[in-house]
This record gives structure tokens, sequence and C-alpha cells, in this order.
């Protein structure tokens, strides 16, 4: 299973579902056209979907690429964060996958050139137990893509105070870089955990 690609998947996981919700954390553009972005085809399946991007110029081209599925998709034009208020972005003007809290990140990535822009800007960031009581806690499958290594204590805490077995619905988990803590809390709810092609980790349930 390790050679699986995620929006495959994601949509053989769910191909007897047609109808639920998804929440996905870091959309970028929503990936219309990416086969690693995992949500789209559901969308196209006629999903409900809540996609959360603090980048502004990610969120436009996310908000363009989602206008025709209407009232379906619920859009956060923020970061989601260990707390709320304000916080200050590293925004990657030339490759906007790489924006992050982080400084550093931009040029630590193995594409990173010279001629890459980064600016930054401040933004408004929500918890995941604030931005799940906004949408409800009724989703099925969630994807977290957030720009920082696995043992940072921005990743370590973004989940810290999530009660997780309010998610009584979600069977799909996939997480880019995935803390031990949070991974061990899954596979203690009884999620599987593989390995993907791209590295992301997925969690879920039978």
């Amino acid at each position: 299973m390790n050679d699986i690609i995620e929006k495959q998947f994601v949509v053989d996981f769910f191909k007897n579902q047609p109808a639920g919700k998804f929440l996905e954390i870091g959309a970028c553009d929503g990936g219309p056209n990416s086969d690693d972005e995992p949500f789209w085809g559901l969308l196209e399946k006629g999903w409900n979907g809540v996609y959360c991007e603090p980048n502004p110029m990610s969120c436009d081209r996310l908000i363009k690429n989602v206008m025709p599925y209407g009232d379906k998709v619920k859009i956060f034009n923020g970061a989601v964060a260990p707390s709320s208020g304000l916080a200050d972005f590293y925004l990657s003007v030339d490759t906007g996958g790489s924006s992050s809290f982080d400084p550093s990140w931009m040029k630590q990535q193995h594409f990173y050139n010279e001629t890459h822009r980064q600016y930054p800007i401040i933004t408004n960031t929500t918890t995941v137990n604030t931005l799940l009581d906004y949408v409800g806690w009724d989703v099925d499958a969630i994807s977290v893509d957030v720009e920082a290594k696995p043992d940072s204590d921005f990743l370590k805490m973004l989940f810290n105070d999530v009660d997780l077995v309010k998610l009584t619905k979600c069977k799909l988990f996939i997480v880019e870089a995935v803390p031990n803590v949070l991974r061990d809390r899954l596979l203690h709810l009884g999620f599987e955990m593989v390995i993907s092609k791209v590295h992301n980790s997925i969690f879920y349930k039978n």
C-alpha cells in the first residue's frame, strides 16, 4: 500500500458513500489538477467540504476553483494553529505550498533557489476546536498539510486539546507530518496507518 496516491485512495475508500463532509487544513488551491491533493475527487462526487488556507494568493485560486460547486464549500482564509488570534505568516510568493509560520521553511525545501521570494504578512488564526465548533464535528475525513516538521512544538500542540472522540463519523485522517502524540492517539482510537507515495500518513477505519 506504500504506492498509494491520495486522491485515488480517498475516492476508492469512500466509493460506497455518495455524500459526506471533509475538512482540509492547508488546502492550497484545492488540487483539482493534482493526484496528491486528497479531497477534490470527493467534491466532484457531491460531498460538502471545508477548506482552510492562509496564503491569500492560493486562496484566490481556491475560491475560483470551487465556485462551480456553490454552497457545498466553506472556506476559511486563515491558519489553523494552537491558539486563536493574529500571527506572522511567511508567504512564499513563488512557491505557495512552502509558506509557513517558520521563516526559514521556504529555504529548507529541496526545490528552493535564490530567485524565490518571501514576504511576511499577518494572518488570522483559529484552533481546531473553534473551527470544528463552527463548521460541525460531523466530518467524515480530515487532511492536515501544515508546513512544519513533525517534531515542532507547533504540530505537537495543534491537536493537543482536541477531543478526537467527538469526531464520531471520521473514518479517514491524512497528515503530511504527523507528530508521534497524534499518531498514538489515532491508533488508540482504532485507526490503522499506511504511508503514501508522497510520505503522508493515512489513518483509516474500515
